[in-house]
Formats: structure tokens, C-alpha cells, sequence
């Protein structure tokens, strides 16, 4: 999963990218935050540049988003680049299910 955290620059710092590590279970899906820090405390965005190998993300549906309710996927992400919708930059992560016959 590739990204870029991107600001309006106010002045010579740049965004960082945080490192995440998530783990999870075959057949599951997880919201991932994708935050990131800036410096000058400029508000960030997330921007999906690359696409998992194995799995699809999602933006958070407008009632996960907003108020904490299932469903949690929404759109697919089948494009790049894509800005995460979701808040907090958040957004959906579904590992599938291992394909035992290969």
C-alpha cells in the first residue's frame, strides 16, 4: 500500500508519513487510520498510490464514517491516485479468504 500525505504549505516543513503495521485474519476487514503529522500543524490528507497485491480497499461508508454504524465499506478503490474520503484519513482494508487450491 503506497501513499502520500500532502498539506497547503504554510512554511518549509513537510508532512511525515506515519509507519502502520496491521495484521489480520484471512476473510476479515479492518479500518485503518492513515494519519499523518505535520510540523506546522497543517491538516493532511491521504492519497492511495499504490493498490494491495492481495486484498481491496474501500472508503468508509457515509454511516461508519459519520456514526460508527455498520456497514463499514463503501466505494471500492480500483483506481490510483485516490484520496481517502473517510475521517482521519481512514478507510477499509478486506484480506480475502486463502485460496487453498493453488
Amino acid at each position: 500500500l503506497s501513499l502520500i500525505y500532502s498539506c497547503r504549505r504554510v512554511t518549509s516543513h513537510n508532512p511525515l508519513a506515519l509507519h502502520h503495521l496491521y495484521d489480520i485474519a484471512e476473510g476479515e476487514e479492518i479500518v485503518v487510520s492513515l494519519r499523518g503529522h505535520d510540523l506546522d500543524g497543517d491538516k493532511t490528507t491521504a492519497t492511495v498510490t499504490k493498490l494491495p497485491t492481495k486484498g481491496t480497499l474501500y472508503q468508509l461508508s457515509y454511516v461508519f464514517d459519520k456514526h460508527g454504524y455498520d456497514p463499514k465499506t463503501g466505494t471500492p478503490i480500483t483506481t490510483v491516485p485516490t484520496l481517502v474520503t473517510g475521517q482521519n484519513s481512514r478507510l477499509v482494508y478486506h484480506r480475502p479468504d486463502f485460496d487453498y487450491t493453488s
